[in-house]
């Protein structure tokens, strides 16, 4: 019997986090550079930088 398994990415795209951390983000730090706030994310909400860069993204399409 042959499992298959998505690629990680599908898995982290949907990830609950991202839009969580999304929510948080203020309004003023989204007009920074996105390698800025990748690495910020990551530090700060202990996330992988995929669920960083998605976060950012939800954050900037809600505004």
């Amino acid at each position: 019997m042959i499992h298959y398994h998505p690629p990680l990415h599908v898995w982290t795209r949907h990830h609950p986090e991202a839009a969580r951390i999304a929510q948080s983000l203020p309004r003023e730090l989204l007009g920074l550079r996105t390698r800025l706030l990748v690495s910020d994310v990551c530090q700060r909400f202990g996330v992988a930088t995929s669920t960083a860069m998605r976060a950012i993204s939800l954050a900037r399409r809600a505004n």
